[in-house]
């Protein structure tokens, strides 16, 4: 293995870097730091002039496309907003539904015959001993993963096994049984069954 020198090794490691990291984290106009006469790491200052915006039509500095009419900083708030009402609603459901599934458990990672893994948000068994699997959506719009969309029909169709360690009263190996995941979005209520 040939050795490299620092620098090199350091240019490498940032040209790689680059790559990878928004490039707003690197401080980087086209994802390599430029170093001053001084030898010091220096990073172009943010601007809001609209020479930033390469020919790509994305700000070289921040990656935000300039047809966007939300800033990158908003997005990534509201997909924070999203994933934590989905998750208090995930929460509500699973209260609810613990009157009647005092079973239940939540976040279950399941193989299907097929090999499609996708993780159930709540699964219990129904009082009269039927296995339920929800599925939480916190909003009338929420989509199904791609593997949820896959998984989910064949789980209809042939049930699926639980992988990992599982969690308690659903351990891993445990057979699922052809079961409809029901996707349950704020203002409706399970069907738990008879």
């Amino acid at each position: 293995m040939e050795e490299i020198g620092v620098e090199a090794g350091k240019r490498a490691l940032i040209q790689v870097l680059g790559k990878y990291l928004p490039k707003v984290l690197m401080g980087a106009e086209e994802g390599v730091l430029k170093r001053s006469a001084a030898g010091n790491l220096d990073s172009p200052k943010i601007s809001t002039d609209s020479s930033a915006v390469g020919k790509s039509g994305v700000d070289s500095v921040t990656g935000a496309s300039a047809n966007s009419s939300v800033p990158t900083s908003n997005r990534l708030t509201q997909l924070q907003i999203n994933k934590e009402n989905g998750a208090a609603f995930e929460k509500s459901v699973f209260q609810d539904v613990q009157m009647q599934m005092p079973d239940a458990v939540q976040q279950v990672t399941v193989k299907t015959k097929s090999g499609v893994n996708t993780r159930i948000d709540i699964i219990g068994t129904s009082p009269s001993g039927q296995v339920v699997c929800l599925e939480c959506k916190g909003s009338a719009s929420a989509p199904l993963t791609p593997n949820q969309t896959v998984g989910f029909p064949e789980i209809k169709k042939t049930g699926a096994v639980v992988v990992g360690n599982g969690k308690p009263g659903f351990p891993g190996g445990t057979v699922i049984p052809p079961t409809d995941v029901q996707i349950v979005r704020p203002g409706q209520k399970p069907t738990i069954g008879p």
